[in-house]
Order: C-alpha cells, then structure tokens, then sequence
C-alpha cells in the first residue's frame, strides 16, 4: 500500500493511498472510503449505501442528494448504477471535496458543495430529490459517530425535500442507533414510509436505513443485484431485514 498524498490540517492527518487498483482515503488513520473502478462493489460499507437505489425502478431516480461526500465513493457507485443522475454532494470539510475531485475522479457532472449540511438542507428551496444518503459522520477518538443526530427534526427536515416516491438512505454507527432513530419512534414519521428495510454487514456494526416512501420488495432488489453486470455479488456479505 502506497501514500500517494497527505496533508495535515487543523488536526485532522489526510492520507490518499493506493492498494492494487483502490484508491484510499483515511483521516486520522480511520479508513474512510475506497474506490477501485474494476471491482466498483466489493462488500464494503459504502456500497450498502448505494446499493439499496435498486429497490424502486432506477430510471425513475434522477435528483440525487448526498450528505457527506468523503472521498466520493458512494456517487461514483450511484453513476454506475442510476441513468446520468444529476447529482448533488454536500461536505463541510473541503479537503474531502479535493479529494474526491482530484484522486476518486469524481467529475465535473456532480455539483460539490462546501456547506453545513444542516444549513444546506434547511435552505435549500429547489426540486426535491429522488434519492437522499445521509452519512453525516466525524471520527472521535479513532471512531465514527453521526455529526446530526436522527432526530425528529432532522429527520423532518430531510423528509421534506424527498420526492412523493423518494427513497431514504441513512447511516447509523450501531443497531441500538438505528432502532432509536426518530423515523422508528414517531409514528407521523413511521405512517409516511409504506417500507422500511434495515442493511448490514459483517464487516461493521453500522446499520443502513433504508426508508421508502413507496412499497419495495427485497426479492426485487436481491433480483436487480443479480441482474446486473457491475455487480459481483459473492462479494456482498450482507444481511438485509425487512422492519416494516
């Protein structure tokens, strides 16, 4: 494994690596994302992330909006997997956003923002999104914790820029934190998503949300993984459970 780039800035040590044909990012030493253009799904967290845009038909999602851009993984996953999406990434760190310009390739095509995603969301005045990723985290101490708690009003907030059939897709560090998030507990909240599917994998204890205001159906999906020609699922060392 080779640095190929590093910086250190206001405590925070970025390191671009390669591995093979991956390319790495870490901050602080925390593995933070991968990317390998030949292998684009290789059954890490960030590919529980994109994934799960298969539920509904993927022609119909086209307003993407992600929080928390990292190194670019999850949207370069989403270019492989949706019909030229138009999408939208939203990062407070602005060497995430270089990074993910000049060594994950993430293009001209996608608009980069250098924002709080609190403000961001709670200004924003355009066209819903079809599909909203929410993977807002910072490292304390060698680990990630959610910079926005899922609380009603967060959780409100990103509900009101879902589109009539948009899909919810939110990152939690634990199950105990996905179980206490305010779509689960406030039964307003919990009316609003006809299917609601919980995604995971070995490798971490994060749990995925995954919120759809129209009915999915997981032997849909796991046919669409199947189905398609980037995708390897022996890879995949997933569990998917249905909560509603």
């Amino acid at each position: 494994m080779a640095i190929i780039w590093e910086l250190d800035s206001n405590s925070t040590n970025y390191q671009v690596r390669t591995a093979g044909n991956s390319i790495r990012l870490y901050s602080n030493g925390v593995f933070h994302s991968q990317f390998n253009p030949q292998r684009p799904f290789c059954g890490q967290l960030w590919d529980l992330l994109s994934l799960p845009c298969l539920f509904p038909d993927p022609r119909e999602i086209h307003n993407v909006l992600i929080l928390g851009v990292g190194g670019g993984a999850v949207i370069k996953q989403l270019q492989i997997l949706l019909d030229r999406p138009h999408i939208t990434g939203i990062d407070i760190d602005p060497t995430h956003l270089h990074i993910a310009q000049h060594f994950f390739d993430v293009n001209s095509t996608v608009n980069l923002v250098c924002a709080d995603a609190v403000s961001w969301v709670s200004e924003h005045k355009g066209k819903k999104f079809d599909l909203i990723v929410d993977d807002l985290f910072f490292e304390k101490d060698g680990e990630p914790h959610r910079a926005v708690q899922a609380d009603d009003f967060w959780m409100s907030l990103l509900m009101q820029h879902l589109s009539s059939n948009g899909l919810l897709v939110s990152n939690f560090v634990s199950r105990q934190e996905f179980r206490d998030c305010a779509i689960l507990q406030n039964d307003a909240l919990w009316q609003q998503f006809p299917s609601i599917f919980q995604l995971s994998t070995t490798l971490t204890e994060n749990r995925i949300g995954i919120f759809l205001k129209k009915r999915g159906d997981n032997n849909h999906w796991r046919r669409q993984l199947l189905s398609h020609p980037e995708i390897n699922t022996k890879e995949l060392r997933y569990t998917l459970r249905k909560v509603k």
